[in-house]
């Protein structure tokens, strides 16, 4: 077993190679990570080498967002663990006085669990999804379908932009394409649930957390750029993803939130109006494809 560091990093790559290989070589490059470990779980061809002398690298099946951090966290246990670490998608942006403002807050202020930069969109203003309050049956119920949300409204537990703004912000939670988190905090609460694939991890998250006493803060003085789910994009199709996302869903609702039966069915009857729904459009943007490549 090596000597435990200060921080690492998990970056979990599924068909994102090219943005993979690029994060992995600024964590290289940054004195505040000092180790990497990317968790490839590609469906085509993967990544066979990383440069450097920081990185790890772990071939797996394609297990899902939280089965496969929390392969790469048990690899950074196994080479003598770190404080704080890193979780990561591919797809971002960060400097490193991001990451050491992140790691500084935590040393400073044991009471916090995770810190993270303001995350911002492509063109590099702030995103409204940097952080949200503990999700609610409303706003998921309204979220389920584009019908009901016209009618009920979207009932987004988001904070207000001015609140986002301030230097440290306390918050629920916080995206999950990038953020930092003590480690023991994170073992604590037996780090990423598995039983959902996709979505969702970070309300578990922050909703384990904040019931074990710990805070979340957004550092509104610091950024990342996230590309908004590319590696996503890529190998999942519309209706496919809104499935995964209400599974998660009904999950976080029945197994955290214990939400009461009734609204619970209610849920899911929203749920199957919205798959309807999203399976008219998948039939849509074919039939629109279809008419587009025979012209």
């Amino acid at each position: 077993m090596t000597e435990s560091i200060m921080t690492a990093a998990v970056i979990l790559n599924h068909n994102d190679n090219e943005n993979t290989l690029r994060l992995a070589a600024d964590f290289e490059r940054f004195a505040a990570v000092g180790k990497t470990v990317v968790v490839d779980n590609s469906a085509g061809e993967g990544i066979e080498f990383l440069p450097g002398k920081k990185a790890r690298l772990l071939k797996v099946p394609n297990c899902g967002y939280s089965a496969g951090n929390n392969k790469g966290l048990k690899l950074i246990d196994d080479e003598g663990g770190a404080k704080f670490v890193i979780i990561s998608n591919p797809d971002i942006y960060v400097e490193e006085n991001a990451i050491n403002a992140c790691i500084e807050f935590l040393n400073e202020n044991p009471e916090y669990a995770i810190a993270a930069p303001r995350m911002c969109a492509a063109d590099g203003t702030p995103h409204h999804l940097a952080a949200w309050h503990e999700r609610t049956f409303l706003c998921d119920f309204a979220y389920s379908s584009g019908i009901l949300s016209r009618i009920v409204g979207m009932c987004r537990e988001c904070y207000p932009e001015s609140y986002l703004q301030r230097p440290v912000a306390d918050v629920d939670c916080v995206a999950g394409s990038f953020f930092v988190i003590r480690r023991d905090a994170l073992r604590k609460i037996g780090d990423f649930d598995e039983h959902t694939f996709l979505y969702y991890e970070e309300d578990i998250i922050g909703f384990l957390l904040k019931r074990m006493g710990y805070k979340t803060a957004l550092l509104g003085n610091y950024r990342y750029i996230h590309m908004e789910g590319s590696s996503v994009k890529k190998s999942m199709n519309y209706l496919k993803k809104y499935r995964i996302l209400q599974k998660s869903r009904l999950y976080f609702h029945r197994k955290y939130l214990k939400t009461p039966l009734p609204l619970y069915l209610l849920l899911c009857l929203a749920t199957a109006l919205g798959t309807v729904e999203k399976a008219l459009k998948t039939l849509y943007l074919r039939i629109k494809r279809g008419l587009q490549s025979g012209n």
